[in-house]
């Protein structure tokens, strides 16, 4: 249960980070790449009214390469997340 929050929050947090939804496809690869990286950097925040957002945002810099380049293929293919 607490990974599928964070995989939710992991598609929030690109969602608005980027803003536009990514396919279904992407997305699964987005959540997968990005799934530790919210986990990591963000252990102690509760999902829900964008704090795993602003969480992510404040540490951006730290976010692993899988991760950013999971979200630059989708935004390659044209499918932006």
């Amino acid at each position: 249960m607490r990974a599928e929050r964070f995989c939710v929050a992991v598609a929030t947090t690109v969602f608005v980070l980027y803003g536009m939804p990514a396919s279904a496809q992407d997305r699964k690869a987005i959540m997968h790449a990005c799934a530790g990286d919210v986990e990591r950097l963000c252990a102690g925040i509760k999902p829900g009214n964008g704090r795993i957002k602003m969480c992510m945002k404040s540490k951006i810099a730290k976010v692993s390469a899988p991760c950013i380049n999971s979200v630059l293929r989708a935004i390659a293919a044209g499918k932006e997340p």
